[in-house]
């Protein structure tokens, strides 16, 4: 399973809480609104937008991440997992057994055969996927996640030519339903493109549909495979938009409806076959979305006054637990909200955590760790959730901190 996190950028029209320069930092308390133990039982989960199968928004298999940090599950060496990947501006740092680590550490490898500052990370099978925005390529492929080391090689990758130029930043990378590759970066100031036959893609010129928007500006997307419908966040006035025949499109694709027009939404995901989207101090859930099929209210708010949203641009997801990262001046937190599928409107959250600085995003693994990006650092709990134990910050290596992604 693969969690994901992507880069926060200060523009006008994003949140007016957060703010670009934040100052990290350990935790200034750490308490638990109550007891209890993650839904689900599952093996995947995501952070932020990207699609899943029936537990997760981004993992392996049918589901993916996106530019929010993630995890992926599945078998593998008990030696080195669960292993926590880094992008930043060195590159992609590797840590090993990242939930035994108690002090800053130097990372065990970083990947070899990659160039450029690391923007995203997504992992589908066996299979990593590793973003970059130098002129080589602007995807590199690597197979055996466990393997991973510094003498590692890329034979397969995507060119920037297939983004019409190298990209600076990118939003959301994951491995959607029916085995499709979604980016959504820089180009074009922000759209998405979708890739087929992930598992097996190797390198080519390809330059599949792009997905944008008259006001540019995509940030997030989640596709439908069951309908075949990519849905994604415009953030500068169109809202939540949807497009029809993803698979098929070809050339550039303007939105076919709106699911909800005009709504400011940051990232979204695909989760238990619910469609979820932030909106600042509101995260917001459409049941079964896959029948629904023009514009509709969501079913299902969590919000500022009975949920205690404070500022949420990304979100995870472990098994049926719900991780919600709150970038705000005055209360950065995670909160954890237990049993995501029956969540009710303005329900309260299950576990908060408190924090210094602006948070990113957060991923949970399966036996309770919580691991917290920065931009120049990623900090682990224990025990999060039950009672959240500070374990150890990791920055002395890191630097411009894009993306993080937990292989388990």
């Amino acid at each position: 399973m693969t969690f994901r996190t992507a880069r926060f950028t200060c523009l006008s029209f994003a949140l007016a809480t957060a703010a670009c320069g934040d100052a990290e930092g350990e935790p200034i308390v750490t308490t638990a609104n109550s007891s209890g133990s993650s839904g689900g039982g599952a093996t995947t989960s995501s952070a932020g937008g990207g699609d899943a199968s029936s537990s997760s928004a981004g993992g392996m298999g049918a589901g993916g991440m996106t530019g929010a940090g993630g995890s992926a599950t599945g078998g593998g060496d008990p030696a080195v997992r669960p292993r926590l990947l880094v992008a930043h501006a060195g590159g992609v740092a590797i840590w090993d057994r990242a939930d035994e680590l108690t002090a800053d550490v130097m990372p065990d490898h970083d990947l070899g055969g990659f160039s450029g500052q690391g923007l995203a990370l997504a992992a589908d099978g066996d299979r990593l996927f590793a973003a970059s925005s130098g002129n080589a390529r602007s995807v590199y492929i690597y197979d055996g996640l466990d393997a991973l080391d510094g003498a590692s090689t890329s034979p397969n990758g995507i060119p920037p030519s297939s983004f019409n130029g190298a990209i600076n930043e990118v939003w959301d990378l994951h491995v959607a339903g029916g085995d499709n590759l979604v980016i959504t970066s820089s180009e074009d100031i922000g759209s998405t493109r979708m890739f087929p036959m992930a598992s097996t893609l190797t390198t080519g010129g390809m330059s599949p549909a792009r997905f944008t928007h008259g006001f540019q500006q995509l940030r997030d997307a989640v596709y439908v495979p069951s309908v075949d419908r990519l849905f994604a966040t415009q953030v500068s006035g169109a809202g939540l938009i949807a497009y029809d025949d993803a698979s098929s499109a070809t050339g550039d694709q303007d939105l076919s409806w709106a699911l909800e027009p005009g709504a400011f939404v940051w990232s979204a995901a695909f989760h238990q076959g619910d469609l979820y989207a932030s909106a600042n101090t509101e995260l917001k859930i459409w049941r079964n979305i896959a029948s629904i099929s023009s514009t509709q209210a969501p079913d299902v708010v969590l919000d500022q006054a009975g949920s205690q949203l404070t500022g949420v641009l990304y979100f995870s997801f472990q098994g049926d637990t719900l991780v919600v990262t709150n970038k705000d001046n005055v209360e950065p937190k995670v909160q954890l909200f237990f049993n995501a599928s029956t969540l009710s409107s303005g329900a309260a959250p299950d576990v908060t955590i408190p924090l210094n600085g602006l948070p990113d995003d957060a991923v949970l693994d399966q036996t309770g760790h919580l691991y917290v990006r920065y931009d120049e650092q990623v900090l682990i709990f224990s025990d999060a959730t039950t009672t959240p134990t500070f374990q150890a910050s990791l920055d002395i290596h890191l630097s411009g901190v894009n993306d993080i992604l937990l292989i388990e």
